[in-house]
Order: C-alpha cells, then structure tokens, then sequence
C-alpha cells in the first residue's frame, strides 16, 4: 500500500551550468508530493501519517528559506528531488531504526505550475 502526504517550500537558487535566465538568482515556492509503501500492520496502518509528516518536515526545513546552492553545487529540480527522496529514507532509519514498516518510494517535485519531476526509488 501506499500513502502519500504533499507539502511546500521556498527555496533560492541558481544554476551556473545552464545558459538562460535560470543562470541567475532566483526563488521558486517548492511543491511536493511524497508516497511511502509498506504492509498494513496488526494495527491497521501502514504508518501513521503525523510521524511521516514529522520526517518530512525535518527535511523540508533544512532546505526551506534557503539556498540551495549551499547544499547542491548545480541544484538543478532533478538533483534536489533526487536528494531529498535520499534524505527522507535517511532520516527514515535514523527515527524509527528498528520499528521501520516501509520506506519513500517515490517523490513528485514541482517549481512551477507547468514544471516538475518525479524520482521513484521502487
């Protein structure tokens, strides 16, 4: 099964290797989509939604108001999806070690209304 818990952010970035206007310093209001997969438990959860929300968010707010060229050398969408689905498993195995029911599988990340990616990690 798979749940999914959307959220945003700010960020600031520019891309030095990209001949454009992107070239240059600018912002973008962050859109995300995040899907877990795991096995309903004796529970009948996969996971409970508030302590995925709380991982979430301890990744979201490293990079939130910030820029991202502190953390990614050219933090193209591509680079940052890809880096913050690793560190949501990251973070994952660090909060809940033995008592994992799942992982991140997948990430839909969006800078715009009309550009976005999808990392998947299936």
């Amino acid at each position: 099964m798979i749940l999914r818990i959307n959220g945003t952010l700010e960020i600031a970035h520019s891309l030095p290797k990209y001949e454009g206007k992107c070239k240059k310093l600018h912002g973008h209001r962050i859109e995300y989509l995040v899907s877990f997969e795991g096995d309903i438990q004796e529970d009948g959860m996969v996971e409970d939604f508030k302590e995925l929300d709380n991982i979430i968010q301890i990744v979201a707010n490293r990079f939130d108001h910030t820029y991202l060229n502190d953390f990614i050398e050219n933090p193209t969408l591509e680079l940052f999806a890809t880096s913050f689905l690793n560190d949501l498993n990251q973070e994952y195995e660090r909060v809940k070690r033995d008592r994992k029911r799942g992982r991140f599988v997948k990430l839909e990340m969006w800078e715009t209304s009309k550009y976005g990616v999808v990392v998947s990690d299936e």
